[in-house]
């Protein structure tokens, strides 16, 4: 088997569920950026890894223009960076099949032979857009991870082409969404002050979210129902019991854990998560890309499921089983994935929509100790812990959301001289405050998911100002 691995083409890999189906292409230049960026996206059709091809590319540049700002460069070459941006996207299809075990397709074009200095394409404009867009937006934090600018889209080599005969993957564009004008906004609407645009501001077609994007189906599972198997959902290796043990009695000391953690360095899941939507993704795409994001790969996320209904029931974290000797800074970081993990949890029995990869751009970084005795119990403590109860609010939020969304996402997807997020305050605060919490949730939510990753900064900064100016409106207005 190992053989195997070692010696069958990509080429000669078939679709899941279509045996001996391989994979045709013309002959192309592998050094020419665009025509290798298209191959892979067909690649990436064809072993249907992949629906959304133009968020995934686009998350996977925001990802790599992090490092290298995190690296301290100033420019790239065009030639390295969309190398390690094709590169990038084919490691992460594959990785839960790398770390299963099983076959999968290897990377055909060896390593870059030159350096992120590598000019011989011309500077890359897509980071330098990114670069500009971080240092001129105040609703971006330092931590490296932030939304791409509109100008960087426009930069970047096109993933998937129409010529249907060159890449046998043309896409097909989803369908547009449509719904009734916003309502406009009473008098006493707060003013929420706008979220800074992109860089050069190119208003006449820019947006605060594709134009392409659409609203993800959430599925909220019966809790006297469990949902159906999936066995293609392959977990990764799961880090050994002891060790886990040993390091949390290590950090924490032998308390007991306290909910939702239920064991060392695990938390449990709700009964009606959606987590094929929310942690695995189509061909396991959310769960490699937060795999992509633990750093070195030393750290692992998996999950253990019911031995009767074969369904997720437990998160688990900790380093990978053939990883030794963490050190105190590895330690560090194993408890912030962790608190995040819980973190995660927590928002989705509060009836958040966001997946877990989503989750990780703002968080992952986050290193704050985890006190399992303190700041777990106390965010616990104020939410329904009854799973029945649980059930109820998110399935209400659900509703909420699905009656919202498409009216939020037609608003987001205006372009920047329409003031979409004028239009957004209004809708959020129209009709006094019955809903505004509600409405905010769920419009940041929205927003997230439709930015695919890029605007998360933008819509977080956006949503916190718009609470602090529903509470400065509620004390002073006499409607509440």
């Amino acid at each position: 088997m190992e053989s195997k691995k070692e010696t069958t083409k990509y080429s000669d890999f078939s679709p899941p569920g279509k045996p001996g189906v391989p994979f045709r292409f013309a002959d192309f230049d592998p050094g020419d950026i665009e025509a290798r960026g298209a191959h892979v996206g067909a690649f990436m059709r064809h072993m249907g890894r992949c629906d959304d091809w133009a968020k995934h590319r686009a998350d996977t540049i925001n990802s790599l223009s992090a490092k290298l700002y995190k690296d301290g460069l100033k420019e790239v070459g065009s030639a390295y960076f969309y190398y390690m941006i094709d590169r990038g996207i084919w490691t992460t299809a594959f990785a839960t099949l790398k770390l299963a075990g099983e076959p999968y397709p290897r990377w055909p074009w060896g390593s870059f032979k030159g350096g992120p200095a590598d000019m011989s394409k011309g500077v890359c404009q897509a980071y330098a857009d990114w670069l500009l867009a971080k240092e001129n937006s105040s609703a971006t934090s330092q931590d490296g991870h932030t939304m791409a600018a509109s100008s960087a889209e426009e930069a970047i080599p096109d993933a998937a082409p129409d010529d249907v005969s060159k890449t046998q993957a043309a896409a097909t564009p989803p369908e547009a969404l449509s719904s009734n004008p916003p309502s406009t906004a009473p008098a006493e609407t707060p003013a929420v002050p706008d979220a800074p645009k992109t860089t050069r501001q190119r208003e006449s077609s820019a947006s605060l979210v594709p134009a392409s994007a659409v609203l993800r189906t959430i599925v909220v599972h019966r809790i006297d129902r469990p949902a159906p198997r999936n066995d293609a959902m392959v977990p990764p290796p799961v880090p050994t019991f002891s060790e886990r043990k040993s390091l949390w009695e290590d950090i924490f000391g032998d308390g007991s854990e306290v909910e939702p953690v239920c064991g060392p360095f695990e938390v449990t899941l709700p009964k009606f998560l959606d987590f094929e939507g929310l942690v695995w993704g189509s061909g396991g795409s959310i769960c490699a890309r937060v795999q992509n994001e633990l750093d070195d790969g030393h750290l692992a996320i998996s999950w253990v499921c019911d031995e009767i209904t074969g369904r997720p029931q437990r998160l688990v974290v900790g380093f990978a089983p053939d990883f030794e000797s963490p050190t105190v800074d590895q330690q560090i970081r194993l408890v912030g994935v962790f608190d995040c993990v819980v973190s995660w949890v927590r928002s989705v029995r509060q009836g958040s929509g966001t997946s877990l990869d989503h989750y990780f751009n703002v968080r992952a970084d986050d290193t704050q100790r985890l006190d399992p005795s303190g700041t777990i119990a106390h965010v616990w403590k104020n939410l329904p812990v009854d799973e029945m109860r649980a059930f109820h609010l998110v399935t209400r939020m659900n509703r909420l959301r699905e009656e919202w969304g498409p009216e939020i996402l037609q608003i987001l997807q205006k372009s920047l001289e329409e003031e979409p997020l004028k239009q957004l305050n209004a809708w959020v605060f129209q009709d006094g405050f019955p809903f505004v919490d509600q409405r905010i949730n769920i419009a940041e939510d929205v927003w997230i998911e439709a930015s695919g990753g890029r605007g998360i900064r933008r819509a977080i900064s956006w949503a916190a100002q718009a609470r602090k100016e529903a509470l400065k409106f509620r004390a002073t207005s006499t409607r509440y």
